[in-house]
């Protein structure tokens, strides 16, 4: 947030208990530490999604449009992915044998989460079929996360965007949404058998009742995902 938004909002908090509004704090304000950030890619000075948090969770500045990558990559370029990949804050934890998860109110392969796990020249890599069929070397960003580490390594995972794991026309959730994968993948079944195959008790919900039943005692794994196409997620 900016300054601005920041201190419109202490004073529209004060206000709202009948002061002045300017003496009211905001609860992040009382933190032992603050700080300022600038908030811009290496090739506009208004920011997306992506580039924020690929910042933010791999400690890089990066281009426009771009997932957990360095400045070094060409926007929509598979061949210069390889070189431009960076480390996140969930690797850095996974490396260090903690483990690690995710909960957000967007799609799973969203361009905010996404750095955690995946690298790529465009958010939008988001499932094989978005992919211009000369740039399908890569892998997208829903592949990364089932596949490859550390995403395969992430013990909880809770968002939106289960067509991206299905097979195309897949219904198989009564789901509005077909599955859109053209490669014939279903990622989600793949990824209770990579956790069954390293001796884990994995569970997928795709409903807020189904998770409230949920025995964390047994379950060692937990993937959690609904038809969402943005911010609305588990908040219901």
């Amino acid at each position: 947030m900016s300054i601005s938004t920041i201190t419109a909002a202490r004073i529209m908090k004060g206000q709202l208990k009948g002061k002045l509004g300017e003496e009211e704090k905001l609860s992040f304000e009382s933190f032992p530490y603050v700080s300022l950030a600038k908030t811009y890619t290496t090739d506009k000075q208004v920011p997306d999604s992506a580039a924020t948090a690929t910042a933010l969770q791999c400690g890089v500045k990066s281009k426009y449009f771009t997932v957990g990558v360095d400045d070094s990559i060409i926007f929509e370029q598979c061949s210069s992915v390889e070189k431009a990949k960076v480390e996140s804050i969930l690797k850095w934890a996974a490396d260090a044998g903690k483990s690690t998860g995710f909960v957000t109110t967007a799609r799973v392969t969203h361009a905010t989460p996404a750095p955690l796990y995946a690298h790529s020249a465009s958010r939008k890599w988001e499932y094989d079929a978005i992919i211009p069929v000369g740039e399908r070397a890569c892998k997208d960003i829903a592949a990364q996360l089932v596949e490859d580490y550390p995403g395969n390594n992430i013990s909880v995972i809770m968002g939106g965007g289960w067509s991206f794991f299905l097979p195309e026309n897949d219904t198989i959730f009564l789901n509005p949404a077909p599955g859109q994968r053209e490669d014939g993948k279903n990622l989600i079944d793949d990824w209770m058998d990579l956790k069954r195959r390293a001796g884990n008790q994995p569970v997928f919900v795709a409903d807020k009742s189904t998770l409230a039943r949920v025995d964390a005692a047994t379950a060692d794994c937990l993937m959690g995902m609904k038809q969402l196409y943005r911010d609305k997620g588990w908040i219901c």
